[in-house]
């Protein structure tokens, strides 16, 4: 069983790149999100976008939790969803890299974190919404 718990934490451990503070400035908006390792199973993320003034937008509270071999995303958006969770279950994690989905939920149904060098991560929403399929990508760099 110890064994079975080790490989567990393995693969949490394989995400250990998001950890830190990662900011987007583009545009009429700031992203900035805000990871650290909750505990040997989760992580925890926050996001904010703020306007050009400052303005605090949104907010959103994420989880990335093992839950029965697998990571489950799981963001709180604020003014979304009734305020309620969504979760998005790993489709694939590598060393650099996860993919999570929910075929279910509206938009989107797929979000991916790339780690594309020691500063900078690649990550994106994706789905569908009136037979389009839509894409937006953001572009992360890490805060010293």
């Amino acid at each position: 069983m110890l064994a079975g718990c080790q490989a567990d934490y393995s693969k949490v451990n394989k995400v250990n790149w998001i950890e830190g503070i990662w900011v987007l400035r583009e545009g009429d908006s700031d992203i900035e999100e805000k990871w650290y390792k909750a505990d040997d199973t989760s992580y925890f993320g926050m996001a904010m976008v703020r306007d050009t003034t400052g303005r605090m937008l949104y907010t959103e509270e994420i989880k990335i939790v093992l839950r029965e071999g697998r990571l489950l995303y799981i963001p709180i958006v604020s003014n979304q969803n009734d305020g309620q969770p969504v979760a998005f279950t790993e489709v694939s994690v590598t060393d650099t890299s996860i993919l999570f989905e929910n075929a279910e939920h509206d938009f989107p149904q797929r979000i991916s974190y790339t780690l594309t060098s020691d500063k900078t991560i690649e990550a994106y929403i994706e789905g569908t919404i009136d037979d389009t399929v839509r894409k937006t990508v953001f572009k992360y760099v890490k805060y010293n």
